[in-house]
């Protein structure tokens, strides 16, 4: 049970915190276009970890093709933004995508102090060597 003072869901708690956070996940694509495993690279904070993680396992790609045209598993580099919230209301913004103005945001430590400053993170390829694969929940064996 929470108290008064902490939201009991992820999105409530990044809803307070006022942050713009960023997962990167690096994705293994099988060559009919689905998300077979991954690695978080960069957590979000914010309990919002697993909501990447189902949103990622959710996703579909064309495949990738090696040389000859025949479909190929691939690697992928991928990231879930979450905009700050006082940010999106302040500017009439839909909750439930990003939209082109994000780009218009500052990057976090890039001017002098102010209420919102975008996360421009990029990936820490070097975690892709030592996070462990993450499988989708429907494909874990029981033990």
């Amino acid at each position: 049970m929470s108290d008064a003072r902490t939201p009991a869901t992820p999105l409530a708690r990044d809803i307070d915190a006022g942050v713009w956070t960023k997962a990167w996940l690096l994705l293994d694509v099988s060559a009919a276009g689905t998300v077979t495993r991954l690695k978080v690279l960069d957590d979000p904070g914010y309990d919002l970890t697993p909501t990447a993680i189902r949103a990622a396992f959710a996703l579909t790609f064309d495949p990738a093709r090696d040389r000859a045209g025949r479909p190929t598993s691939a690697w992928m580099l991928w990231s879930f933004e979450w905009p700050s919230y006082d940010w999106i209301r302040e500017h009439d913004l839909p909750t439930t995508r990003l939209t082109s103005d994000v780009g218009t945001v500052p990057c976090r430590g890039s001017g002098p102090t102010r209420t919102v400053y975008r996360d421009c993170s990029t990936p820490d390829i070097a975690k892709a060597t030592t996070q462990p694969w993450i499988e989708p929940a429907s494909s874990k064996r029981p033990r």
